[in-house]
């Protein structure tokens, strides 16, 4: 899952997503970095957020 495009493709801040999913603000700017995986827990949150099955979610992003 790319969340960076995810995010900018509904016009979302960092802390806009931070908000919906109840990730932290520091945790979602280091995943879209790339410097923290997306846990199994984080990634079910995402997806539910982005309206995506986690079929969808191919990327680590």
């Amino acid at each position: 899952m790319n969340v960076k495009w995810e995010r900018e493709k509904r016009g979302w801040s960092k802390s806009e997503l931070s908000r919906r999913t109840g990730i932290g603000l520091t945790e979602i700017i280091r995943i879209e970095k790339g410097q923290l995986p997306i846990y199994p827990k984080w990634r079910k949150r995402l997806a539910e957020c982005f309206g995506i099955t986690e079929v969808e979610n191919d990327g680590d992003r």
